[in-house]
């Protein structure tokens, strides 16, 4: 038979055997901020882009931040979570960033009733969209701008886009997911400009 002295210990160890089961790394939450760009002038006036849809992959359709370790693996990270969902935070930026680009007028998520201008829809397809910290994070979007008046397609493109992580924490993705959103913003821009510019 085991002493009350054993029997104490074994009770204990198991106690704390629990006790650090039971406790779990603390969540923390991350944004994506808009980015600066050039304002462009020579957008039409009465010109509208509504930006949308924009679709991802199955496995960024979750609120963890999902890193690549390999060309062939993916991390979920189960304590570090984007506030309010990735895909959220996508669609917000990148209408954020292209109202400090084209104008805020000029920018929205659904169409006028009875638009008076020239609407460009741009639908956003993204690809990939993922880094691990001390590598490169990568943005890779097709996406389409159509002339909603004329039902015509007016420009399709596929780029990929390359931010250096500069640090090996979360916080430098982060960082690098807003830059490249920025960056993706800034060729949008420059080609709706390009299609609706004065004398277009």
């Amino acid at each position: 038979m085991k002493s009350i002295r054993q029997q104490a210990v074994v009770v204990l160890a198991a106690g704390l055997a629990l006790g650090c089961l039971g406790r779990s790394a603390p969540v923390r939450f991350y944004t994506m901020s808009p980015v600066e760009g050039r304002s462009l002038n020579s957008v039409a006036e009465d010109l509208l882009v509504v930006v949308g849809p924009v679709s991802f992959p199955r496995y960024l359709e979750r609120p963890h931040l999902v890193t690549r370790p390999a060309a062939s693996e993916l991390k979920i990270n189960e304590f570090r979570r984007w506030a309010g969902g990735f895909e959220s935070n996508v669609r917000r930026v990148l209408v954020d960033n292209l109202r400090a680009r084209l104008g805020q007028q000029r920018v929205a998520t659904v169409p006028l009733v009875h638009p008076s201008g020239s609407v460009f829809r741009v639908i956003i397809d993204i690809l990939q969209f993922e880094g691990n910290p001390g590598n490169d994070l990568i943005l890779r979007v097709h996406w389409i701008a159509q002339d909603e008046a004329k039902g015509t397609r007016a420009w399709s493109e596929q780029i990929t886009i390359r931010r250096p992580l500069k640090a090996e924490d979360i916080t430098s993705l982060v960082a690098a997911h807003d830059q490249a959103l920025g960056q993706l913003s800034d060729v949008i821009a420059a080609r709706i400009a390009s299609l609706s510019g004065p004398g277009v």
